[in-house]
């Protein structure tokens, strides 16, 4: 599950790559529109093209932790960002996904790149 491009969305797809000896790929996005579309699919495609091996882009319409609840069963582990660079009102006013997400079928890693 990628929010945005930069640095920690390519350790993460890098780290996926590095585990990953058959199968596929994913970058994931959510997105609460049909607005927000073009915006994930243009940020997803400049984030996979870095990278050799194929990698599937997915846009989902639904939140993070509704998205992995449906579609875990699909993969062997989902990369989830830790959410730390968030202030601590937007905290206040929104859990961080990974502290959401309570109930997937398959392994979860969370990211948190200490600084």
């Amino acid at each position: 599950m990628v929010r945005g491009p930069g640095e920690q969305a390519n350790t993460m797809l890098d780290f996926a790559h590095r585990l990953l000896t058959t199968g596929t790929i994913s970058a994931c996005r959510c997105v609460g529109s049909d607005a927000e579309r073009r915006e994930a699919e243009t940020m997803l495609d400049n984030l996979v093209e870095s990278f050799d091996a194929p990698i599937e882009t997915r846009i989902g319409y639904t939140p993070v932790e509704e998205f992995l609840h449906v579609n875990a069963s699909h993969y062997d582990v989902a990369i989830v960002g830790a959410s730390t660079d968030r202030s601590r009102a937007s905290r206040f006013f929104s859990t961080p996904t990974f502290e959401r997400i309570h109930d997937v079928d398959c392994d979860l890693a969370i990211v948190h790149r200490g600084r």
